[in-house]
């Protein structure tokens, strides 16, 4: 256990014996706890996104990245709606808003009749408050990395409301660093220890964020709709070399990944009475995808290694999605609401894969597919409040797919899962809440899966692509216990059991051109998990304005390997994970600062003949945000003050792992070096 999760559990079970005094607003009747602007004063916000960071208790969810709607829900909503767009996310949103532009934020914990929930246990509305006029924010930030280079971005949004209309835009140009890069050594050493490869490696990469977006809100039939548009041009670009002393040489890795999307949305919502509330939402969205991957090693070196001299691969994609949903709430008393509604979608995606080792054409499983998926989704669900103190939402989901391939795989699935959902809160007091959920979980098919990609592309591996997946899924049974203490203390444990079936990890294809690594499904597992959430705020200790929040979240996993029949951990699960953040508040000076500390992160990635290990060290930043007026905001922060690295190691076999002995292990150790941030706020309206 680490350090951080070793502070967060000795917190979170001294709170246990405190006094409990002053606490926030308790829940009303409705579930509902309401926290005032002024509740978030002390800490000086800028942004809503930093108002939502201080919210007791509370933990961010962004949403899945998923087709459709329903399932890629966040839980926190805006004047009680949901951003009807997927391209601009909610968080991307929140950093838009102004902190001042926020009157309140209500927590729903459990469930409150009338509430759609979107299927979450704890979601979080921002109430903002209603001006008229011209308003918005000009933004700029620069990064310094390391060997001094920079790299900047601006953004600039406004908002205009008058006689019913709200208009709001927003621009962003510019990029920043990829903070996995860095400099550091790499050594390959075969099976019986002897030293095969010694040198250091350089990794340096820019990903840009180029989007612009529009929006218009206006009365209509007794309701109100949202039209919206955006555009995201996300380009990367990485460059990889290797400056070897043995053997004498080095290679070269360029790489370069395009992204774009454009979006049309639009959102209907509409309040017939108190008691019904209907929303219906539409989505269009297109998308290019490019990927080139250009790799070079030097023949003496090529000789020692057994890798290729080079290797070039090439993929290009395009894909759509078109969705329409709406939801229909009904309050049919004061104890017992009811939230139904359907959903359907049409994805499509077309691929074109080439590549070529050592000057010659390899054919490559799944490498140019369309891929098409129907699917719908429909749901009933109950909330039911016989008393303060209790709340149960039950309810089901039921969701239907056909899937369909063609090009150099062909296939069609089709997929039918009824989702049952349960979902018991039990408040015995303002300050204890015990949630209780049981609920069947169905995962979506990645059409990422579907396509090849490189993999190891300096040893000529790629990933092939698996038109004949299964959805994972999953019965997940989950209990929670909170405690709010003081004014804003908070600590919640949660304890979650998934068992799985349909596993999608990775397994052998088999093709005439080779054998190649590919997602595959490898039958049942149990995923477990402990999570530890806290805020601690530290006027009682007699430190005013400050603040400690953290989290840890243990977890354990087991499935059967496909290649070696011996159980093991999810390939790519992450390790146990924590972070705390200490910041402290001098309104007398205008000044919040701080320390966020991101604890170890790592996973493995078990292949048929390879084993791939990755870990980054805990990142230290420091900041400080300064306001010499009320309508500027300037932020210092000093990232990973303490050089963190990234390890890579890589166990390869000769042949499959289970009769084939090992082959090389190979190390690199990325020091990622310090960046430097700067950020300017300007607001006016």
């Amino acid at each position: 256990m680490n350090l951080g999760a070793v502070l967060l559990v000795f917190a979170g079970l001294s709170l246990c014996t405190f006094e409990v005094a002053e606490c926030a607003p308790a829940p009303s009747t409705e579930g509902v706890i309401s926290y005032p602007a002024s509740f978030f004063a002390p800490e000086q916000p800028t942004t809503a996104l930093d108002i939502i960071k201080l919210i007791p208790g509370f933990v961010f969810d962004r949403g899945g990245e998923v087709r459709g709607y329903v399932g890629a829900a966040p839980n926190v909503l805006v004047d009680g709606a949901r951003l009807a767009s997927k391209d601009d996310s909610v968080e991307d949103l929140l950093k838009r808003i102004p902190a001042d532009q926020i009157v309140r934020v209500d927590v729903i914990r459990g469930g409150a009749p009338g509430v759609d929930m979107q299927d979450k246990t704890v979601i979080a509305n921002l109430v903002r408050r209603k001006q008229t006029g011209l308003a918005g924010t000009l933004t700029a930030s620069v990064m310094r990395d390391a060997q001094g280079k920079l790299e900047g971005l601006g953004r600039a949004e406004w908002r205009w409301s008058s006689a019913g209309w709200f208009v709001e835009g927003s621009a962003q140009i510019g990029g920043s660093f990829d903070d996995t890069g860095g400099v550091g050594p790499k050594i390959r050493v075969d099976g019986s220890g002897r030293l095969i490869v010694n040198g250091s490696e350089s990794q340096f990469g820019v990903q840009d964020d180029n989007r612009i977006t529009a929006a218009a809100e206006h009365d209509l039939g007794g309701g109100k709709i949202r039209l919206s548009a955006s555009f995201t041009d996300q380009p990367y670009g990485a460059i990889s070399t290797d400056t070897l002393v043995q053997p004498s040489g080095g290679d070269l890795d360029n790489y370069h990944q395009t992204e774009k999307t454009g979006e049309l949305s639009a959102r209907y919502e509409r309040q017939f009475n108190p008691r019904i509330d209907l929303e219906v939402v539409g989505i269009g969205r297109l998308g290019w995808d490019g990927l080139h991957d250009h790799y070079t090693e030097e023949p003496q070196v090529a000789a020692v290694t057994g890798d290729d001299t080079s290797d070039i691969f090439d993929l290009s994609d395009r894909r759509g999605e078109t969705i329409l949903s709406s939801r229909l709430s009904v309050a049919l008393n004061k104890t017992l609401a009811l939230n139904t509604g359907v959903e359907g979608d049409y994805n499509w995606l077309t691929s074109h894969t080439t590549f070529i080792e050592n000057g010659s054409p390899i054919s490559l499983p799944a490498a140019d597919e369309f891929v098409a998926e129907k699917r719908g989704e429909a749901f009933a669900l109950a909330e039911w409040r016989p008393r303060p103190a209790v709340d149960l939402e039950a309810g089901m989901h039921l969701e239907g797919s056909q899937l369909t391939s063609t090009g150099d795989s062909s296939s069609s699935q089709a997929f039918i899962y009824p989702k049952p959902r349960a979902l018991l809160t039990l408040s015995p007091n303002p300050t204890d809440q015990i949630r209780l959920r049981v609920e069947r979980e169905v995962g979506q098919l990645d059409f990422n899966d579907f396509i090849a990609s490189p993999l190891n592309i300096e040893s000529g591996e790629v990933r092939a692509g698996n038109t004949r997946l299964t959805p994972e899924s999953d019965w997940v049974f989950e209990a929670a216990a909170e405690r709010r203490f003081w004014k804003s203390g908070d600590v919640t444990v949660t304890v979650r059991h998934f068992k799985l079936y349909d596993v999608i990890d990775r397994v052998p294809v088999y093709d005439p051109s080779g054998t190649f690594d590919a997602p595959g499904n490898i039958g049942g597992g149990r995923k477990d998990e402990v999570a530890l959430d806290l805020t601690l705020p530290l006027d009682r200790i007699g430190l005013t304005g400050g603040l400690i929040s953290g989290q840890s979240t243990w977890r354990w996993s087991r499935v059967i390997d496909p290649t070696t029949g011996v159980a093991r951990s999810i390939s790519g699960l992450p390790s146990d994970t924590w972070e705390l953040h200490f910041s402290e508040s001098l309104p007398h000076r205008h000044t919040t600062f701080g320390v966020d500390v991101v604890g170890e992160y790592s996973t493995i990635n078990y292949r048929f003949d390879e084993i791939d290990i990755d870990k980054l060290r805990p990142n230290v930043t420091f900041f400080c945000e300064y306001k010499p007026k009320s309508d500027i905001a300037i932020r210092v922060e000093a990232r990973d003050l303490f050089d963190r690295d990234y390890f890579h190691t890589r166990l390869v076999y000769y042949g499959p792992r289970f009769d084939s002995a090992l082959a090389f292990i190979e190390q690199r150790d990325i020091l990622t070096g310090r960046f430097l941030y700067l950020r300017v706020i300007k607001s006016f309206g």
